[in-house]
């Protein structure tokens, strides 16, 4: 399969097909589905339409290397070798002191007991299936532009597909816009680009408009956090690169304040760009860096509106912060609160919030709302690679007058504007279950997964009452820096907390009490050497009578080896009917299968709301700030709660307010699917009508940002 293929594949569950002129042996198209639909896929008419017009050793190879991605994207490349491998029978029939002696003897010795493997009986069940649609010739290059413009930060993956894209494409600079508005990305693909020799230097200066974005450039090529979250370790430049680098800080003289954001960065890559040794010809960034390096006071425009602030000119802060349109709508909340919610504020911003970008509209629309409507707590996700939730207690009061819905009203106004200067949609058909769908505006940490969800997304479960959790691991590669196999060692635990309406504490399924009335472990693994595997078995249905409105998934690296360090360790969910019928493990079943790659030893995956047969993504690791030796449930139990009080009351920006503001401003919303030429839905359905669901965050990104 061809590298642009397997993107398609793995971001749109498409792939392109050149159309031939045979005629396919119809039992091949057959035996092909049947073998599809058991890892959970299957063709869109369109795509067995063209499958059918190739040859039988075409339509082979195909297949082939399409199988062969289809089991490593939902997990199947790898054996799931649980401790107890009748599970979850053979686990409900053991008494809790064999149980117990059983754990104790693989405490003990990390053996495994050899217990007899029994045959199971067939999974008999149907299951939803993913459908794989015929890409467009042009679809890939399509993706990598919507990527390169996206209005918001992209995930590890989708920045490996450009870097990719970059190194595989004969002459990538057609595809790059005139304009990257996310400088993450903008610096990234520079950085890429001129790396692999593709471009000339100059023909990139326009990108830069600021010296922060000189400095993403620098960290990108240095192959570092582009975010400037993460201190970087610059590499030494090209000749080429730091004339580059000098001659771009040169041209746009004037922003001296811009360097503090990130003094001790500049202070770093100056020791790389040599700026004394060029002094004469680049007087003005030489005579900054002299100024950072001698902490030398620059005026900032912090300072300024600070200054204004404390001295209650409200004219002043106005005026200062309407020459920056951003920064006033990050701090409009506290302004209105500094002034007494003062008319003339709203006035102020109306006149310039056609200058924000519209994921900070929509952000800012979102926190006015939910002004009105305060929690205790409410958590957030610090700018990083980290995929970090922290959680802070809510001590404002609403605001007391009119002026939030005025804030909304200006907000919204914005944004149809800007949206009514795009492409007419024409006829739209609006799915309303967009509502529990958020908008991706904080992809940047997020996990490689079977299907990319935004944060606070909540997925409406299956049928099926019960829901298998399922994770596996494989010990750590042996290397130089360890003495013996025993560093090698792994042990991953996978548990389940659960809570009644009211978030209180009911009971816990972990290593240490592997069976009650909740739910069935499938036993603790501490040595992973040939890989091992994990499972939760929860019946839906029964935690629903017993008074469970929330389940919260979590992941423990128990004797604290990093995530991204551990090989093979994916996590995921399947949907299951029948607890003892069919493998432990069937591809067709599975949900959500996504890796653990972080820097951290403990993650929250996902809440389940019971109540409301939803399954909340959540895809954040927790912090050690609290206990710094935490490895399960109990140790973090105060960190567990607010975690969950925070995500389950949060409302962030949602995909159908997004989209149905696309429609009042350039489209025509219908009430059936037969009318509408575009399909704003939840899930891809088997049509040739132009879908957007969200799972397409690359076009969400682009287009609809």
């Amino acid at each position: 399969m061809t590298t642009e293929n397997y993107i398609l594949l793995k971001t749109k569950n498409k792939i392109h097909i050149h159309e031939s002129k045979y005629v396919l042996n119809e039992p091949l198209l057959a035996t092909a589905l049947m073998n599809i639909e058991q890892l959970g896929y299957t063709f869109s008419t369109k795509m067995i339409e063209r499958l059918r017009t190739l040859s039988d050793d075409q339509f082979k190879a195909l297949i082939q290397q399409l199988e062969e991605q289809l089991i490593t994207l939902v997990g199947a490349d790898v054996e799931y070798e649980p401790f107890y491998p009748n599970f979850p029978k053979q686990v409900v029939d053991l008494d809790l002191a064999s149980l117990y002696f059983n754990a104790i003897m693989h405490y003990s010795t990390n053996a495994r007991i050899d217990f007899q493997k029994k045959a199971r009986r067939k999974l008999i069940e149907r299951h939803k299936l993913t459908i794989i649609d015929l890409a467009e010739e042009d679809e890939f290059e399509q993706l990598i532009t919507q990527l390169l413009a996206s209005k918001s930060s992209i995930s590890q993956s989708n920045f490996e597909i450009l870097d990719e894209a970059i190194q595989q494409l004969p002459n990538p600079m057609t595809f790059i816009p005139e304009e990257m508005p996310n400088k993450e990305i903008m610096a990234f693909a520079i950085a890429s680009l001129l790396k692999k020799g593709k471009v000339e230097p100059s023909q990139l200066m326009h990108y830069f408009k600021t010296p922060t974005d000189v400095l993403r450039f620098a960290v990108a090529r240095s192959e570092g956090d582009v975010s400037l979250k993460e201190a970087p370790h610059f590499i030494s430049f090209k000749r080429s690169e730091r004339r580059l680098i000098l001659t771009i800080l040169e041209s746009i003289n004037g922003q001296n304040e811009e360097f503090l954001r990130y003094k001790e960065y500049w202070v770093r890559l100056a020791e790389r760009l040599h700026p004394g040794e060029h002094k004469d010809k680049y007087p003005h960034t030489f005579d900054v860096i002299t100024k950072l390096r001698n902490h030398i006071k620059i005026e900032t425009f912090n300072r300024r509106i600070e200054k204004e602030i404390a001295s209650r000119d409200l004219s002043k802060v106005l005026a200062i912060l309407s020459t920056r349109p951003g920064e006033f709508a990050r701090r409009l909340n506290h302004i209105l609160r500094s002034f007494n919610e003062h008319p003339q504020i709203a006035y102020a911003f109306s006149k310039v919030a056609n200058e924000v970008s519209t994921p900070v509209l929509l952000q800012l629309r979102q926190f006015f709302i939910n002004s009105k409507n305060q929690k205790d707590v409410r958590s957030f996700l610090p700018k990083g690679n980290a995929a970090k939730m922290y959680v802070i207690e809510q001590n404002q009061a609403p605001l007391k007058g009119s002026e939030a819905k005025t804030i909304i009203a200006i907000c919204e106004l914005n944004l149809k504007v800007r949206f009514s200067q795009l492409k007419p949609l024409g006829k739209v058909y609006l799915c309303k279950s967009l509502k529990n769908m958020t908008v991706p505006l904080t992809m940047r940490s997020s996990s490689q997964s079977l299907h990319t969800l935004a944060r606070g997304s909540r997925m409406k479960l299956d049928d099926q009452h019960i829901l298998r959790m399922f994770i596996h691991w494989k010990n750590l590669d042996m290397s130089p820096e360890f003495e013996d196999e025993e560093d090698c060692r792994v042990d991953i635990d996978l548990s389940a907390s659960f809570y009644d309406e009211d978030f209180k504490i009911k009971g816990n399924i972990s290593y240490y009490d592997l069976k009650n009335k909740f739910g069935i472990h499938s036993g603790d693994i501490v040595d992973a050497p040939n890989g091992a595997a994990e499972f939760i078995d929860l019946n839906l249905k029964k935690l629903k009578k017993r008074g469970i409105r929330y389940v919260v998934a979590q992941v423990y690296s128990y004797n604290r080896a990093p995530f991204y360090e551990i090989p093979k360790l994916y996590m995921g969910w399947m949907a299951r009917e029948k607890a003892n019928r069919g493998e432990l493990f069937e591809p067709a079943t599975v949900r959500q299968k996504f890796s653990l790659t972080h820097n951290e030893t403990k993650a929250m995956p996902f809440v389940i709301d019971v109540k409301e047969d939803e399954l909340i993504w959540l895809d954040t690791v927790m912090t050690d700030a609290q206990n710094s030796i935490s490895n399960n449930y109990y140790d973090d139990c105060n960190i567990v709660d607010r975690h969950l009080q925070a995500v389950v009351s949060e409302v962030r920006p949602n995909l159908y307010d997004l989209l149905k503001m696309h429609v009042d401003a350039r489209g025509e919303r219908v009430k059936s699917k037969d009318e509408a030429e575009i399909l704003f839905v939840s899930e891809k359905e088997d049509t040739t009508k132009q879908q957007v669901t969200p799972q397409d965050v690359s076009t969400i990104l682009a287009d609809y940002l």
